[in-house]
């Protein structure tokens, strides 16, 4: 049995290594932003199919990359099947978020379903139907079950007692949903564990740096409201998120994100303005090039499955930003700068 999981394991590896050098990266992805409308992007990306618009090319992309990671998830067992359960979680976790959004504002529930993602067959969790039963948070959190999601929904609740803004319940379920990742990284196997670990750390501390740039300077909450929410378990992390919250405005905030979040300016380089968006792109091309490292670098099938996953997401995020762009007639220099890493056009031959 053991010698079958390494042999499958051989394959599933060779696969994806055979699937990176085809991903719409780079000059690829380049050439897709020439494309001028949503058919005509569907039909480069999904010929079998018949795309119309953005959202349905943007629902094919996650429910392509959702059942792709869930087909991997089938190869594995132990600590690495937990942790790839955890990095489909979040799918999940989205779904909750748009009931509670439903639930807290009396949205229609035909609106909201409208925009659930389409999840793997669930013998035990209808999302839709929830939408219908579901009048409170309480309600919600006694009808899902109990692991991880309603454990995870109560505990959310409990961190907040007194505030049912949306802001505050959802900090609350993203920092759940980290604090579960980096216990599942820290119980894989020691050989790559130090490398995932760092890309789960990675988004963990972009959750950290997004609720400063929200909570902090979009929504003015003081730092006592946010505390609660640190998710990590480092305490140089616990330091840094501290003073990216003490910070006096967001420039300052910006320069506290270099190193734990932001990789420092080049020597020389002019100073960029602390536009939330660009700072927020600067992160996830950080986290792009851990994913690249840990593919590259990996000792394990595992490593490189971690790494795959990561610049798979990359992946759909830009081919969504792209779908976007197209639907809003963005010129296409806006739209590559707006990628991660922001592309750059071709030199003209001559």
């Amino acid at each position: 049995m053991e010698l079958q999981m390494a042999k499958d394991l051989d394959y599933l590896t060779a696969r994806l290594h055979g699937r990176r050098s085809r991903l719409a990266e780079g000059g690829r992805l380049d050439s897709l932003l020439r494309l001028k409308s949503a058919p005509d992007l569907g039909r480069t990306l999904f010929p079998e199919a018949r795309i119309q618009d953005s959202p349905a090319a943007q629902r094919r992309m996650v429910r392509d990359l959702i059942v792709e990671m869930t087909g991997i998830l089938h190869h594995l067992k132990g600590p690495e099947a937990r942790l790839a359960e955890w990095m489909i979680l979040r799918f999940h976790i989205a779904n909750l978020k748009i009931l509670l959004r439903g639930i807290l504002s009396n949205t229609p529930a035909r609106i909201a379903e409208s925009h659930l993602i389409m999840l793997p067959a669930d013998p035990v969790l209808e999302w839709a139907a929830l939408l219908t039963k579901a009048k409170t948070p309480e309600d919600l959190t006694a009808m899902l079950p109990e692991e991880p999601l309603g454990r995870m929904l109560r505990g959310a609740l409990a961190t907040v007692p007194d505030r049912k803004e949306p802001f505050f319940i959802e900090a609350a379920l993203d920092c759940a949903y980290f604090r579960e990742g980096l216990v599942r990284a820290k119980a894989l196997p020691s050989a790559d564990r130090a490398l995932i670990t760092a890309l789960v750390a990675a988004e963990t501390d972009i959750f950290h740096m997004m609720l400063v740039l929200r909570g902090r300077f979009h929504y003015g909450l003081s730092p006592d409201l946010l505390e609660p929410f640190f998710a990590g378990k480092n305490r140089h992390t616990h330091l840094h998120f501290q003073a990216m919250m003490a910070a006096p405005d967001l420039t300052a905030a910006a320069k506290q994100m270099f190193g734990p979040v932001l990789d420092p300016p080049q020597p020389g380089a002019p100073e960029e303005s602390a536009d939330p968006a660009a700072l927020e792109r600067r992160a996830w091309g950080r986290y792009r090039l851990l994913a690249s490292r840990t593919f590259r670098q990996s000792r394990t099938h595992f490593g490189t499955i971690a790494g795959y996953i990561g610049l798979r997401r990359m992946e759909t995020a830009n081919l969504i930003t792209l779908t976007e762009g197209i639907r809003c007639l963005v010129p296409e220099d806006s739209i590559r700068h707006r990628m991660i890493p922001p592309l750059h056009p071709e030199a003209p031959h001559v």
